[in-house]
């Protein structure tokens, strides 16, 4: 993507939180974006980009226009060819009309977005309840075996709030509390809740608070016994695992457009941890096997 509007005036910009943890990680990405493509990019906070980002002047007032950044410290006055959100994923992200300001403006700009915020809201909690209900998969399949094939990966989920099917989804979670995860609409692992915790919340909590939450049926992965080294110190036990795989979409033109897998992740945590990820210090990174799954 960078590369479709790149030029010596054009770098990536990589939106990150003050202060950030994950510095580290970022750098060795953007330094290999140098090395290997010569992409050249910069770090930015949500704020910087108000307070140095503009829009270009163009005649046409409906088509969108280069994000332009200028005055940053340490920077030549740049364009932005992609802008590479690994911040902006919660509600502590913007904590004042800066923020917001900032993202006003990258939506409005000719900068390709990952993810743009259309696309960051198709994978909210909310709209993979939505997925789940009848006849909304099957909209958008291209046939009704391509439907099929997608539900029998789906665990079942509940809307809550005070209307009849929230009251029902929320008593369903309060009789069989171990059977489910009570979801909010946040990202990073630590936030959701489960067992106990989810009965008292969905007994508890207001319904209009609820109505933020998502409750679905929990899933039961395959335990397997192993060890797990963190802050170099090894421990084995029953572990469970997730396999995410990253897939790029380049969206433009129609005939300008590409999809293709990048890569996956492991994360490995004890079985008798609840939640959390990798950041959250409770998960590993992990190495897949593969194995022939009909001698199990």
């Amino acid at each position: 993507a960078a590369r479709r509007l790149q030029s010596d005036s054009c770098k990536v910009v990589f939106v990150v939180q003050g202060g950030e943890r994950n510095r580290f990680d970022q750098d060795i990405l953007r330094m290999e974006m140098t090395r290997k493509h010569g992409v050249a990019a910069v770090r930015m906070t949500l704020s910087q980009i108000d307070e140095y980002g503009s829009l270009a002047e163009q005649q046409d007032s409906t088509t969108l226009k280069d994000l332009k950044v200028s005055g940053l410290p340490g920077q030549q006055d740049f364009v932005a060819s992609v802008v590479y959100f690994r911040a902006g994923y919660g509600p502590d992200d913007y904590p004042s009309d800066k923020e917001w300001n900032a993202r006003y403006l990258i939506e409005r700009a000719t900068a390709f977005k990952c993810p743009s915020i259309a696309t960051q809201l198709v994978g909210a909690k909310k709209i993979q309840q939505v997925l789940d209900l009848p006849g909304v998969v099957e909209k958008y399949s291209a046939t009704d075996e391509d439907a099929a094939r997608m539900r029998r990966c789906f665990a079942k989920q509940y809307a809550l709030g005070s209307d009849a099917e929230g009251t029902k989804a929320a008593a369903l979670g309060v009789e069989a509390s171990d059977d489910f995860v009570l979801k909010p609409q946040r990202e990073g692992g630590g936030n959701n809740l489960y067992s106990d915790d989810l009965k008292k919340a969905l007994q508890e909590m207001p319904a209009e608070d609820l109505a933020g939450y998502v409750l679905m049926e929990r899933i039961r992965p395959l335990e397997v016994h192993n060890t797990i080294l963190r802050n170099c110190a090894a421990r084995s036990g029953e572990v469970v695992s997730e396999l995410g795989v990253f897939t790029v979409m380049v969206k433009g033109q129609e005939a300008d457009r590409s999809a293709f897998v990048a890569g996956h992740l492991l994360r490995s945590k004890f079985a008798s941890v609840d939640d959390g990820g990798v950041a959250a210090g409770v998960a590993v990174l992990d190495s897949p096997r593969l194995f022939d799954g009909t001698k199990l």
